[in-house]
């Protein structure tokens, strides 16, 4: 690719679970007003991300499959390629949730390896790194963390998958850090071997794009930022922006990645919304 220019893309789902797809209040509106800005970008990025939570099915009631379908005819506005990550809800709903294999067992996990299937990534398991090379030579990978899925050999994935030099490094997963000790247990151990990777790699990550709030919002402190306003119901926690769209991130001529928030309905870049970092994941000047 010319230069690493993608979008990341938040939760979308409905606010409850449904038994079918006439009581579903799928926001299907929402997301389809997202690719369809993400498609008149100029020029087009690259790749888009999605950080979780695709669906709100209560496992039994039948609609997992539906609604993915919903979400990934929206992609197909794009028509570029999508890496989305695990949330909780494809594994049944509940943030402490986590799906071990056998992974077909759960209808939302299924459902989710049907989505990575559908998109063309060939995986049995719910995590995957992408490789990414640039005209100018430089390389970049996606970490795509399933948290809900955590064991022991996607811990041995993840300690592995860092060590790969790249030029950027990013980590996509459905929770945030400002959860850590309350959410599941992939996210407590997640963020311990990154932390321990950084240790020992200082400016080994470049940042990390989570949701799981319904909101935006810059956590530069973590070295995240939250994007979870896809179309899900709004977060009565949040401290964030609560505006519906997607993030828009550039490489600039300095190698540093700047990123802006693009409203959904046909708004451009939300003002205030800007950050930017380096390669390191140190902090540049906003452009």
């Amino acid at each position: 690719m010319a230069s690493l220019d993608f979008v990341v893309v938040g939760d979308t789902r409905p606010a409850s679970s449904c038994t079918d797809s006439a009581s579903c209040a799928y926001p299907t509106q929402v997301i389809d007003d997202i690719f369809t800005q993400v498609k008149g970008l100029s020029p087009a990025p690259a790749f888009a991300v999605a950080t979780g939570d695709y669906m709100d099915n209560a496992p039994g009631d039948g609609t997992a499959a539906w609604q993915i379908q919903q979400y990934l005819s929206a992609q197909q506005i794009f028509g570029g390629p999508l890496f989305p990550a695990m949330g909780n809800h494809e594994c049944g709903g509940g943030a402490s949730s986590n799906c071990t294999p056998p992974y077909g067992a759960n209808e939302d996990m299924a459902a989710y390896l049907g989505m990575l299937a559908t998109l063309d990534l060939q995986n049995a398991v719910p995590y995957y790194a992408v490789n990414v090379s640039m005209a100018s030579g430089q390389t970049a990978k996606l970490l795509v963390i399933a948290a809900n899925a955590w064991d022991q050999t996607q811990a041995d994935w993840l300690t592995s998958a860092l060590g790969q030099p790249t030029s950027y490094t990013f980590i996509v997963r459905h929770e945030p850090a400002t959860i850590v000790g309350t959410g599941c247990a992939g996210l407590d151990a997640s963020e311990q071997i990154l932390s321990s990777y950084l240790q020992q790699n200082p400016g080994g990550v470049t940042y990390k794009f989570v949701g799981h709030t319904h909101e935006y919002l810059i956590d530069g402190q973590n070295g995240e930022v939250i994007v979870g306003n896809g179309g899900a119901p709004w977060s009565k926690s949040a401290t964030g922006l609560l505006t519906y769209g997607f993030l828009l991130c550039r490489e600039r001529a300095d190698s540093a990645i700047q990123c802006e928030l693009n409203d959904s309905q046909g708004g451009g870049p939300v003002a205030g919304t800007a950050f930017a970092v380096n390669p390191d994941g140190s902090s540049a000047t906003v452009q």
